[in-house]
């Protein structure tokens, strides 16, 4: 019966097919809300807070798309969708663009991506594009009008908001991102062209090109200054400005993208010297890591430069200033910007470089402990205040520690782009296994007393002895914890904790935030390594240290860690479509970079089953070159009565379904059907008393906008005729 009702699913999906029902059209969205975000004026902690809430705002009807990446970050995309030209400018480093045809393909691919994500949100409403680079990148309104007419595909009117800050406050603390970006001798106060003002600062030319292509009564201006700010906070006054409900929504820690104390930029500029920020016209990830770790530890205030100085380049912009406050603020009495200086000293300080020898002894030892591969995530804790002070270190100095990084988009980093400077390439780097590396293992666990004594033995006992395993618990009440207690008395190696989750992603983002190794494993409390899997890994990404994830062969195991049967893995070739036709990566034998988690950010922890699943179709989407294979039984995953497999297998097939069609568009209707054999193979015990049929309807109606709708129809008819 079960294999005859497969078929009829199949059967009846073909005929509809055959009928030419149209694909779902477009989803147009009552309006879009366009951030121009000005740079310097918070752009990346409101981009934050959009990332954060993204799904809390899809509820809501209201679409930020993360097409461009998980954060959002400097969202390239909508640039290089504007400009024709984008492949022969930063931009194009950014997106590896080179060609006008690459760029053809770029904005077709990144076109689709928005389309998936569009099909997604219920009641459309709103669509938010927060774009960093919008101001500084479309700098006419050729380019403008290029956007607009992009985003009409979604949209049915526009809102832009923009935020202005006086000019040489922007200056002061965009000098901080061009140090950050790698250019030497960078003058804090710009010269202006011959034939009138730098665009960048022209918020008068700004504002009539934007007011030009959308209407001035489109344009919101806000004035980024505590005082202008609705209620005093940034995130207050840009929900306000779009028509957005901040309530209950998540803040983000701290202020994105912040400028940095004097010494913090003194020892950077000594790093520019040093480190190219470009190697073979890309990125140089190391010097990267760098600037990361210390931007995230000195954030602070430095005006390299005297209140005159401040105040004669600030006086070239009140004409426009005053022209632009009459447009925008009518009744406004006072001037745009007030005219505050006393934050600027009197006398230029003694800017003579401090750092030079401390720097270059700082970068050998960075390198000596592998981090110059750009993987290995570490960190400056603190700047080396004399040369004898980071001379004192050994290979492993205090002062330089693994880093908690936050997700980078995939489409750039958020920073300035740099200028290639001519510097000598840096040493090539040790790869991974000159100093063994640290592992760290990662399980999350509830209420697994009977099973994770071997859990935690198959890793303590593996050959690879520099591991640390770190147990997050969600405050289990069958003893695991005595359990933990116990082993960890006699192990240092093992770290845990306990305290209350939503389900194991949430408790593996804990322990993954704890984590201070350069590779990291993901054992559950009841799965088991093979022996000697945790060495294979490391050798494996000792010879391939371009991989950043890796996995191998599993098998299943019953209660009593008999093998039940091989797990149906693939190898990682091919597109990332391989997928819809099921999950081939056995979890359990999954190790990846620290790097990997820094870039790609959290498990998804909305997810209560197939959040692994969803963090693989994110690895192979932004590393499809990058993801390597073990060819050797590497783990073995338990299956009993308890495991989510099987206790909430409705749950695994709706969140499969939803996960495909998020990554891919629509889900295939295969991932109902078998669904609908497990389900009717079931006892009747088993089916929570509901009947077959409602059960099955209310799967199809929580998952009916992930499928085509031909397969909604014959799934809907297959399921009204059981018997």
């Amino acid at each position: 019966m079960l294999r005859a009702l497969s078929s009829a699913i199949y059967n009846i999906a073909g005929k509809i097919r055959n009928a030419s029902l149209p694909r779902r059209d477009v989803v147009k969205f009552k309006r879009c809300v366009i951030h121009i975000g000005t740079e310097k004026t918070g752009s990346s902690t409101i981009q934050k807070f959009l990332a954060l809430n993204r799904k809390r705002f899809a509820r809501e009807g209201i679409l930020y798309p993360a097409a461009t990446g998980k954060d959002g970050g400097s969202q390239w995309g909508f640039a290089a969708s504007a400009r024709p030209d984008a492949w022969k400018m930063d931009i194009g480093l950014f997106l590896s663009i080179s060609t006008e045809a690459e760029l053809a393909q770029y904005k077709e691919t990144f076109q689709a991506k928005l389309d998936k994500e569009t099909r997604h949100i219920g009641n459309p409403d709103t669509l938010i594009i927060s774009a960093e680079h919008l101001q500084s990148r479309l700098v006419n309104q050729t380019f403008i009008a290029n956007l607009k007419t992009f985003l009409e595909k979604w949209a049915e009117t526009f809102e832009i908001i923009v935020y202005f800050r006086r000019q040489d406050r922007v200056a002061v603390s965009f000098y901080s991102t061009t140090i950050k970006s790698g250019r030497e001798n960078q003058q804090v106060f710009p010269p202006m062209p011959k034939n009138g003002l730098s665009y960048y600062f022209d918020y008068e030319k700004i504002y009539d090109n934007w007011s030009a292509i959308f209407g001035k009564t489109n344009i919101k201006v806000r004035l980024f200054s505590p005082s202008e700010l609705h209620q005093g906070d940034l995130i207050a006054d840009f929900c306000f400005a779009a028509g957005l409900n901040h309530e209950g929504k998540t803040l983000p820690e701290k202020q994105e993208n912040a400028s940095l104390v004097r010494e913090a930029t003194q020892f950077l500029q000594e790093i520019n010297r040093q480190i190219p920020n470009l190697i073979d016209g890309k990125r140089n990830m190391e010097r990267d890591l760098l600037v990361q770790s210390i931007s995230s530890l000195y954030p602070g205030q430095y005006r390299p430069t005297t209140r005159k100085q401040a105040l004669s380049f600030y006086q070239q912009f009140t004409d426009g200033n005053n022209r632009l406050c009459m447009q925008v603020f009518p009744e406004r009495k006072a001037p745009l910007f007030d005219d505050d200086f006393s934050d600027y000293q009197e006398h230029a300080e003694n800017q003579e470089p401090r750092y030079a020898e401390a720097v270059a002894i700082a970068i050998r030892l960075w390198r000596e402990i592998g981090a110059s591969n750009a993987e290995a995530g570490l960190r400056i804790t603190k700047l080396p205040q004399t040369v004898d002070e980071v001379s004192r270190t050994n290979a492993i100095p205090e002062d330089i520690t693994p880093v908690k990084q936050g997700a980078k988009s995939s489409d750039g980093v958020k920073s300035q782009p740099p200028e290639q400077t001519p510097a000598p390439a840096p040493a090539k780097a040790p790869v991974m296994g000159v100093v063994s590396p640290l592992v760290s293992v990662v399980m999350p666990s509830y209420n697994q007393k009977e099973f994770i004594t071997a859990s935690i033995d198959s890793i303590l006992n593996q050959s690879h002895e520099r591991i640390e395993l770190i147990v997050a618990d969600g405050a289990s009440n069958d003893g695991t914890q005595d359990i933990l207690a116990e082993r960890a008395s006699h192990d240092p190696r093992l770290k845990w904790f306990s305290e209350p989750d939503s389900g194991p992603a949430e408790a593996l983002n804990k322990a993954l935030a704890k984590t201070r190794g350069t590779l990291i494993g993901w054992l559950n409390s009841d799965d088991l390594y093979t022996a000697g899997a945790i060495a294979r890994a490391v050798q494996a990404f000792h010879h391939n240290p371009d991989w950043i994830m890796a996995y191998g062969r599993g098998e299943h195991i019953d209660v009593n860690a008999k093998v039940m049967n091989a797990y149906p893995t693939l190898k990682p070739q091919g597109s990332i479509s391989r997928f819809a036709s099921g999950c081939f990566i056995c979890q359990p034998t999954v190790f990846f970079k620290k790097s990997m988690y820094n870039l790609l950010g959290p498990l998804d922890a909305d997810l209560k089953a197939s959040f692994d699943f969803e963090y693989w179709l994110r690895a192979f989407t932004d590393f499809p070159e990058r993801i390597g294979f073990i060819d050797t039984m590497q783990a073995q995953s338990r299956l009993h009565d308890a495991c989510i497999t099987k206790t909430q297998r409705g749950l695994v097939a709706v969140e499969s379904i939803r996960v495909i069609a998020l990554h891919l568009g629509v889900s295939p209707i295969h991932w109902f059907s078998t669904y609908v054999e497990e389900f009717l193979a079931l006892p009747a015990g088993q089916r929570q008393g509901q009947s077959v049929r409602d059960h099955l309807l209310d799967i199809i109606g929580t998952v009916e906008n992930d499928l085509e709708p031909n397969d909604v129809t014959a799934a809907k008819k297959i399921v009204e005729n059981l018997g």
